[in-house]
């Protein structure tokens, strides 16, 4: 069974919106999170076009998060609620924070959301 996380972006991310968002994750999600590569290995993959990881070997995995900076209209993360969930959900709600235009949901409820 699923849980998953959604987001719609139609409008891409300005260089200074990125470069936010880059330096936040490094700093809030990185540092408090035990994250993987997205084939749950390694380091996630951070760059100017995307953020990419996925859960460890050792605490399981589903979907890799993948937040583009360019827009995409629609793209969502299953997680089923394993330990790296706190970190797709940390990770989306810095992108909302930085970047007004990301509509966010999830079958957890709005809730899942607030801060």
């Amino acid at each position: 069974m699923g849980y998953t996380h959604y987001w719609r972006n139609k409008v891409s991310f300005t260089d200074a919106e990125w470069n936010t968002m880059v330096e936040r994750f490094n700093k809030e999600v990185l540092p408090f999170y035990d994250i993987a590569g997205p084939d749950c290995q390694g380091v996630p993959i951070v760059d100017h076009n995307k953020i990419f990881f996925n859960g460890t070997e050792k605490d399981g995995s589903c979907e890799s998060l993948v937040l583009h900076k360019k827009a995409r209209d629609f793209e969502f993360c299953k997680t089923r609620r394993l330990p790296y969930d706190a970190a797709v959900v940390k990770t989306l709600k810095i992108a909302r924070d930085v970047h007004s235009q990301i509509q966010l949901s999830s079958d957890g409820g709005p809730e899942v959301f607030e801060n």
